[in-house]
């Protein structure tokens, strides 16, 4: 039988605090008691028997291990009497038992429930109810099986799973990337691996032309300072580079194994890991081809730490895939640097024209701000107002309401009209290529710059140029925008000569640059620079008196293009289209005319049957109540009007503040697909 301990005549007779005794019917939980341990008297569990005020009445000698309290210290005391720290948590786990006694509950339970010391300790508890002679429910007895090596099996299962699912994400999602949102998703990965493995620091780097290792994508955990991106490691860690360059993974798991490696090939090494505070260590190799164009690595700072060899396994997996899109990205590089060199000009006069032409081509019938309402009446005031001087001019205004219309007009009215408007979209310039087109370069400033290029900068100096999207500049060119606007002064890529230009800046964007400010995302220098006058476009839902005017001018506008007349719209068209919202503004507008005038076979403007229903302002459904219908509901809406784009531009990810990884994991658990 297993050894226990039971309270004696003399301890049941005994007061307690909270309670007014144990239960007359002791002896016949006690007994049962008795049967359980002569049931489980092979097997290492803890048995512990209560009656309904949770007294301990009888326990074998495996329950201290499990309360952390011993024996003696447990017999005839109610549970808030001997762990009052535990009572809580006895209280609501029993409370079923008692009120319904026809359940043999189990529960797992672990050690940070109990507040034990080892919080990765798992039980699992049978609690069993003794009932009486007249059937009502008398006292449990429990038994208490350990399962921490089970618990520690399954987390650790659970935990490869996840991490094959990240590594097969993560894979996918680098296959499917175009060039320029390689970088960015390098980095977000890197973060990802960083946390999983428990790394303090995270880095991928790049083989230089001297054999060097130079920082590409650089992660830290919280409060851990990062590696500095552009740096080159190779003078701190010779060894590491020489294994690493021979195409061997470099491994160390703990203090001893960095200690133990020899001195006359990680001398330096050894030194560099120690004062970086560095006590695990993981390199892997990135080959192309069998030659090897980088690393992935991972520092643990925290004591000694295990690589697994499925993990690493898998890790190197992962290095050829960063590798594959490091060679996509610098050949879609390469190609878009050949084409912009044979496009090059050879000076500003050529540049000028060029851009000139473009703005002619793009701007077309655009030259017109149509319109009477009285929103937009009070923003040509502005314009009139503002366009004679040289302030800088900050458009507000979401997608499609006419923002860069806005910025033509206002350069068209003002004194530099002579000289060009040139236009940048901060949203569409890759982060690499940015600085490059707004402020140039000289021949040899980076990797594929076999030619002087004249920034954009320097053929707007005279006129104009209008920032597009200026919220997603890269914080690092804002502060060199910032000179700009203050000192007209700028270096381009690869000189330290100082331009001078004399250029109006007209910057617009959809965001919002004060919780950009608040995120860290924008600079609040940079936003009073730029916020001199504020011009704020209405959305076309707030100026609907326009859109008849706007209606009619796009269908002219159309119909001399496909030589068609059109001279009546029916009124149930007008009304639809001022009942809708237009999310997309008079740019949705005037993608609806366009279609209306190709399906119009007469002169009067036709619209098929579907499309007229997509006008019309949909019933009204009842909400749905419940958290998860909501969260439905609200994801459809996003998708909707991102034309169901999970990633890339304007994507409904972004706008819900979620991964596309992450979003359309929750598409699938709510059931949510593309019509």
């Amino acid at each position: 039988m297993v050894p226990s301990r039971r309270m004696s005549n003399r301890k049941r007779n005994e007061p307690f605090k909270e309670s007014e005794g144990p239960s007359p019917n002791c002896s016949s939980i006690e007994e049962q008691f008795e049967n359980l341990a002569q049931a489980f008297r092979t097997m290492p569990v803890g048995l512990i028997s209560f009656d309904r005020d949770l007294r301990f009445l009888c326990a074998n000698e495996q329950v201290p291990a499990f309360l952390g309290v011993p024996i003696e210290d447990l017999i005839g005391k109610t549970v808030r009497e001997a762990i009052p720290g535990m009572a809580a948590f006895f209280e609501r786990t029993y409370r079923p038992v008692f009120e319904d006694g026809n359940l043999a509950l189990q529960v797992e339970v672990h050690g940070s429930d109990l507040g034990h010391s080892d919080p990765e300790a798992c039980w699992l508890v049978s609690r069993l109810p003794v009932h009486g002679a007249d059937g009502t429910v008398i006292g449990a007895n429990t038994v208490v099986q350990d399962i921490s090596e089970l618990a520690q099996k399954r987390k650790a299962m659970e935990a490869r799973l996840d991490f094959e699912q990240m590594v097969a994400e993560i894979s996918g999602t680098m296959a499917g990337l175009p060039a320029d949102a390689i970088d960015g998703a390098l980095s977000q990965a890197l973060g990802q691996l960083g946390l999983f493995v428990g790394a303090g620091r995270a880095l991928i780097s790049e083989v230089t032309e001297q054999s060097q290792f130079r920082i590409t994508h650089s992660w830290s955990a919280t409060g851990i300072e990062a590696m500095l991106v552009g740096s080159v490691w190779a003078a701190m860690a010779p060894g590491i580079l020489k294994t690493l360059l021979n195409g061997k993974t470099f491994c160390v798991s703990r203090p001893e194994e960095i200690a133990a490696l020899p001195d006359e090939d990680f001398a330096v090494d050894k030194r560099s890991l120690r004062e970086a505070g560095t006590t695990a260590h993981l390199s892997i190799p990135i080959k192309i081809g069998g030659q090897v164009i980088g690393v992935l690595s991972f520092g643990v700072l925290s004591g000694p730490h295990l690589w697994p060899s499925p993990i690493v396994d898998r890790l190197k997996v992962l290095a050829e895939v960063f590798g594959n899109a490091f060679t996509r990205r610098d050949s879609e590089r390469k190609i878009r640097s050949t084409q912009n060199e044979f496009e090059a000009l050879n000076n500003r006069l050529l540049a000028e024209t060029s851009y000139l032409e473009k703005d002619a081509e793009e701007t077309g019938d655009y030259e017109e701000l149509v319109g009477s309402s009285k929103a937009i009446r009070h923003v040509l005031h502005e314009v009139e107002q503002v366009a004679p001087t040289d302030a800088s001019i900050l458009i507000l205004g979401e997608t499609g309401t006419g923002k860069e219309l806005i910025a033509r007009t206002l350069h068209r009215m003002s004194s530099r009209s002579d000289r060009p408007m040139v236009r940048v979209n901060c949203a569409t310039l890759p982060a690499t290529l940015i600085e490059s087109e707004l402020f140039g370069h000289e021949r040899g400033a980076f990797t594929g710059a076999v030619k002087r290029k004249v920034g954009r900068f320097e053929v707007a100096d005279g006129g104009t140029i209008f920032l597009d999207e200026i919220g997603d500049l890269p914080l690092d060119l804002q502060s060199k925008l910032l000179r700009v606007l203050q000192e007209g002064e700028f270096e381009r890529l690869g000189s330290t000569a100082t331009i001078t230009v004399d250029v109006r800046v007209i910057a617009a964007t959809n965001r919002n640059l004060i919780e950009a400010i608040d995120e860290g995302s924008f600079r609040a220098d940079l936003y009073y620079r730029l916020h001199v006058v504020p011009i704020e476009m209405p959305p076309l839902r707030d100026r609907r008196d326009d859109i008849p005017l706007l209606v009619w001018h796009f269908v002219r506008r159309h119909q001399l293009r496909m030589h068609k007349t059109i001279r009546r719209i029916p009124n149930d068209i007008t009304k639809a289209m001022l009942h809708y919202d237009w999310p997309g503004n008079v740019r949705e507008l005037a993608n609806v005319v366009e279609r209306a005038v190709i399906l119009t076979r007469g002169d009067t403007l036709m619209v098929d049957e579907s499309f007229t229903r997509g006008l019309l302002p949909a019933p009204l459904e009842p909400k749905p109540q419940d958290l998860r219908g909501v969260e439905r509901e609200h994801i459809i809406e996003v998708l909707e009007r991102c034309g169901w784009k999970v990633k890339g531009r304007d994507n409904a990810a972004e706008r819900l503040g979620l991964n596309p990884s992450t979003l359309r994991a929750r598409m699938k658990k709510l059931g949510i697909e593309r019509p």
